[in-house]
């Protein structure tokens, strides 16, 4: 999908999260709000040990690089068989689970997300 001339990319699967890692941590040096929290050292092993559900991450892209990110999966809500929910990777012992995204791009960029 585009919006604005920035490419959504749909992430699923484990390993196409874990290939992200070169262009995820350049893109946390561009980002002034880049904590621990969000960086692949701390997400990829939250995901390995606490995450359940699917993973729902949304990578966005400016011109062919990386430009945000949106690391989020879906569960089922409290106990319901029909019912999920959508939550941020991290959710329970992050401080921040915020979007990670180029200050120039912040609006564009979450509009997409």
């Amino acid at each position: 999908m585009s919006v604005t001339g920035l490419e959504i990319e749909l992430i699923t699967r484990f390993e196409d999260f874990k290939a992200l890692v070169p262009e995820w941590r350049s893109l946390c040096s561009r980002c002034p709000s880049c904590t621990p929290f969000h960086s692949p050292e701390w997400l990829l092993p939250w995901w390995k040990h606490f995450g359940f559900g699917d993973l729902w991450v949304h990578a966005v892209r400016s011109r062919g690089r990386l430009a945000g990110l949106a690391p989020l999966f879906i569960h089922p809500y409290e106990d319901s068989q029909t019912v999920r929910q959508l939550s941020p990777l991290g959710i329970g012992i992050t401080d921040y689970m915020d979007f990670l995204v180029e200050p120039e791009l912040t609006a564009p960029g979450t509009a997409a997300i």
